[in-house]
C-alpha cells in the first residue's frame, strides 16, 4: 500500500467530529499547531512568519505545558510543534515532547533540522509520528541563499542530522516518519531532482515538492512563473525516483478547487503562537481581524468559547479570508461540503 501522508480523506476518520459540527455548527479542534518560540537562527527570504517573529517571543513554559492539559481535557488528537521561530532551539522542547507524548497525543514536527543534538534525536525518535525538515536545497550555495543561517552555512549540519534521525530511527524501532520539504521558487528549482536524489539516500520516507505561494510570502512570483515549464519537466524527473519505500509528493496549491461554498474544516485546527495569540489557520495568523484571543490572558476553552472568536469563525466559513488562502484545506473542504449538501439521489450508492 502506498501511503498519502497530505491525503485530504483524512478528516473521514473522524466522524464524531464531523457529526458534532453538522448537529452544534460548531466543534472542537482536532490537531493545534504550537510554536514555542519566535526566535529563529535562520532568516529565510520567504518567511510567512516574519512579522511575528520579530519580537522573539516565547511561550512561557508552564503555559505551555498547562495548555496541553487544556486541550486534552477536549479530545484533542493532535500537536504540530512548529514556528513562529525555530521550534526546535527552545530550551524547554525536548521536556515538552515528552509531557505531550504523556498525554497520549500523536506529534508532528515542522523544523529547519540545524538543531537536532542527540538527545533531543532519541527523544523525537521516542515521542513522535513525523518530522519534516525544511530543506528547499540540493547544494549548500542554494541553501545559504534561501535560508540565510544567521552563523554561516549549516547545509552540511542538517545532512547528518536527517542522517541521524534515520539512524536512530532504526536502532531503535521507531515508527518515526521522516519527511523533507522542499518548496519550489525562482532560486532553487534547479536543484529539484538533485535535493530528491540527495535525500532518497539517506533514507527519508519522502520529499514534498511544492509551489511556493509568492505574494502571500511578501514577494513576487513573476521570476519564477517564467520558468514555470522548466520546473514542471524537473518535478516530472524527480517522481521518477520514487520507489515503494520513498515517495514524492507534489502539491501546487494555487491550482486547487476553489468551488467549495463555506470553509467549514475551520473549527477542526488551530494555530497557537509563541506569544499566546490564536489563530483559526495558519493562513489567518497574524493577520489584522481574525485574532481569536490570547491564551496568556485565559483559559484555551474561553478563547474557544469566546464572542471575539465566534464573529472570526463566522467570517472564515464565509470565505472572508480567502485572499489570504493556499488553499491548503480545500480537498477537506470539498469532502465536507459534500457531506453538509443535499445531494440528488444521494441514497443511490
Amino acid at each position: 500500500m502506498t501511503y498519502d501522508y497530505f491525503s485530504d480523506l483524512k478528516i473521514i476518520k473522524h466522524p464524531d467530529k464531523i457529526k458534532e459540527l453538522f448537529e452544534s455548527g460548531d466543534s472542537f479542534p482536532i490537531m493545534a499547531e504550537i510554536d514555542p518560540t519566535n526566535a529563529c537562527n535562520f532568516n529565510c527570504y520567504y518567511c510567512c512568519d516574519r512579522e511575528i517573529n520579530k519580537d522573539r517571543k516565547s511561550l512561557p513554559k508552564t503555559r505551555a505545558f498547562t495548555l496541553i492539559d487544556e486541550l486534552c481535557a477536549k479530545n484533542l488528537k493532535s500537536v504540530v510543534i512548529k514556528g513562529g521561530g525555530e521550534p526546535l532551539i527552545s530550551p524547554y522542547v525536548e521536556e515538552y515532547l515528552k509531557h505531550i507524548h504523556s498525554k497520549g497525543l500523536d506529534i508532528g514536527i515542522i523544523t529547519n533540522g540545524s538543531n537536532i543534538p542527540e538527545t533531543l534525536c532519541r527523544t523525537i525518535c521516542a515521542t513522535s509520528k513525523w518530522i519534516k525538515i525544511s530543506l528547499d536545497a540540493g547544494t549548500e550555495k542554494t541553501h545559504t541563499e534561501m535560508h540565510r543561517p544567521l552563523n554561516g552555512p549549516v547545509f552540511d549540519k542538517v545532512l547528518s542530522n536527517i542522517e541521524k534521525l534515520v539512524g536512530m530511527r532504526g536502532k531503535n524501532g521507531s515508527g518515526l516518519t521522516i519527511g523533507v520539504n522542499f518548496t519550489i521558487n525562482e532560486i532553487n528549482y534547479p536543484e529539484i531532482v538533485l535535493a530528491t536524489d540527495l535525500v532518497k539516500k539517506i533514507g527519508v520516507d519522502y520529499i514534498l515538492l511544492k509551489i511556493m505561494v509568492f505574494e502571500e510570502r511578501g514577494v513576487s512570483g513573476d521570476l519564477f512563473r517564467k520558468r514555470r515549464n522548466q520546473t514542471e519537466k524537473l518535478i516530472k524527473e524527480a517522481q521518477k525516483l520514487a520507489t515503494g519505500d520513498f515517495h514524492v509528493f507534489f502539491r501546487d496549491l494555487k491550482n486547487a478547487d476553489k468551488g467549495w461554498k463555506k470553509c467549514l474544516f475551520n473549527p477542526f485546527i488551530t494555530i497557537i503562537c509563541a506569544n499566546g495569540d490564536v489563530y483559526p489557520c495558519c493562513h489567518t495568523k497574524g493577520r489584522k481581524g481574525y485574532l481569536y484571543g490570547n491564551i496568556l490572558d485565559n483559559s484555551f476553552l474561553d478563547v474557544w468559547k469566546g464572542a471575539l472568536r465566534k464573529e472570526v469563525y463566522r467570517k472564515c466559513v464565509n470565505k472572508e479570508c480567502l485572499k489570504y488562502c493556499s488553499f491548503r484545506y480545500t480537498g477537506h473542504n470539498r469532502i465536507l461540503n459534500y457531506i453538509f449538501e443535499e445531494q440528488p439521489h444521494e441514497n443511490f450508492i
